[in-house]
């Protein structure tokens, strides 16, 4: 049964090996991001920005194809 399990243990671990894809929270300006698979999400904003927010095309050479769900919450001060 040990055995069994530890082959189990073994052959999860491959195959979570085998899809990691690595990602990193990184800043651009009041704006926090990851880099996924070559593609930007926009995950956070700082929670005291105010004004206009631009989100560019780019960040860091790749294109920013998405914004989280939850990017903008609890941001009040945020105009556009």
């Amino acid at each position: 049964m040990k055995k069994m399990l530890l082959t189990l243990f073994v052959a999860l671990l491959g195959t979570i090996a085998f899809f990691n894809v690595t990602v990193s929270a990184e800043t651009y300006g009041d704006l926090t991001y990851e880099i996924e698979n070559g593609e930007v999400t926009i995950i956070d904003c700082y929670a005291f920005a105010k004004g206009q927010i631009v989100i560019p095309e780019r960040i860091d050479g790749y294109p920013v194809t998405a914004i989280g769900d939850f990017a903008f919450e609890c941001n009040s001060g945020i105009t556009s």
